[in-house]
């Protein structure tokens, strides 16, 4: 009689486990899974059994998965360290936390190849999204309040590209990053739209192209950079001081400086303790737009 009871009751576990076992195994991986904060068991990952939070999703993704985040308003801090998609279904996501420490993040990412898309971020002091490794792509977000909108830190051949970045101390900040692009984002009311330092190698280049930055305090700051930093074909609008550079790596091209200009725009740095002038040779007439 035990004997049928111990029997009937594995038959029973087993069941269980077939019907509740998550739907992505090592043997069987799936290339979307889906996360909804209204979600109610079981927790699948699976578009009409989707994961409540999304850690729960990227911990069941595979490198190369997409991770989808439903509209709704999520309240946990994110880490992604592999490479998969993690991107709003639509632009009612918001991500909402209160970052405890100066350098806390509400998305961290590390490793290569993670893409972050179509968030919102609302954040209470730290970071917005923190980027270390190299070749990710970070898009479309948008990111207020933080302390540092976007933290490029240590990171290399990496996109920052279509984001808005308002309200916050730094709006991105590239430290320690080489053959980064800072593309077509909007930077505005910061006290300091991007800022690039710590890159001390001659071979270390970045970019930043077709941005508008728009009525910060400073507009851009560029410091302790030796390999040459593109600053090209961006619109500086009612900054109060639009840009300044400790330095003399710096190209500067065809950049909108809030108004047509004929003439040779001058930049004003220092080289050490030495004041110092750059030049914009060929500004732009006309604030300009990135063309995809």
């Amino acid at each position: 009689m035990n004997i049928k009871k111990l029997l009937a009751v594995g038959i029973i576990l087993l069941f269980i486990g077939i019907v509740y076992a998550p739907s992505i195994t090592a043997n069987n991986p799936i290339n979307t899974i889906y996360v909804d904060d209204d979600a109610t068991f079981p927790f699948l990952g699976t578009e009409e059994h989707p994961f409540k939070y999304i850690q729960s999703g990227i911990n069941a993704a595979f490198n190369g998965d997409t991770v989808v985040v439903k509209d709704g308003t999520y309240t946990n801090h994110i880490t992604v360290d592999k490479p998969i998609i993690l991107i709003a279904a639509n632009d009612r996501v918001t991500i909402s936390v209160v970052n405890k420490e100066y350098n806390d993040a509400a998305i961290c990412v590390s490793g290569y190849n993670v893409t972050i898309a179509r968030f919102n971020i609302g954040v209470s002091g730290g970071y917005g999204i923190e980027v270390e490794g190299a070749y990710h792509f970070i898009t479309d977000n948008k990111i207020t309040g933080a302390s540092t909108g976007i933290a490029v830190y240590d990171a290399d051949y990496s996109i920052i590209s279509r984001n808005k970045v308002s309200f916050a101390e730094k709006g991105i900040w590239i430290y320690h990053g080489k053959y980064n692009e800072v593309i077509d984002n909007i930077i505005m009311g910061c006290e300091c739209g991007i800022h690039i330092g710590g890159c001390m190698a001659l071979n270390v280049k970045n970019e930043v192209t077709y941005n508008n930055i728009i009525a910060n305090v400073a507009g851009l700051y560029i410091a302790g950079v030796k390999g040459p930093t593109k600053v090209m074909h961006n619109n500086f609008v009612c900054n109060i001081r639009d840009a300044f550079f400790y330095g003399i790596s710096t190209i500067w091209f065809h950049n909108y400086w809030g108004k047509p200009r004929l003439l040779p725009k001058l930049i004003f740095g220092r080289v050490y303790f030495c004041p110092w002038i750059s030049f914009d040779l060929c500004p732009a007439l006309f604030s300009q737009t990135k063309k995809w």
